[in-house]
């Protein structure tokens, strides 16, 4: 088992999407990774999310969720869900 983790930024242009699918396919099938973590803040997050639901039909062992920035919930669409560890407080906007 491997694990591949993605946070990327608010903004990323369409056009990365061939390029981080097919980088994606090269990690299952060459590399091992069957388990990814992904963001939720933008929208890199929201492409390497759609890609990997795309990806998960045609390789089934393949795992893949959302680690939360924050705690907002109900959060709908995101069948798996890791939530921040918080020590205290977070500042609005932290």
């Amino acid at each position: 088992m491997s694990i591949c983790t993605f946070f990327g930024h608010r903004l990323c242009p369409a056009t990365l999407e061939a390029e981080l699918r097919s980088v994606l396919r090269d990690l299952i099938e060459y590399h091992g990774v069957d388990t990814f973590y992904i963001g939720n803040q933008g929208a890199f997050d929201g492409m390497a999310f759609a890609v990997l639901r795309e990806l998960a039909h045609l390789y089934p062992q393949i795992t893949y969720t959302v680690v939360l920035a924050y705690l907002v919930f109900p959060y709908p669409g995101f069948p798996y869900l890791v939530k921040p560890y918080l020590a205290g407080p977070v500042p609005a906007g932290a």
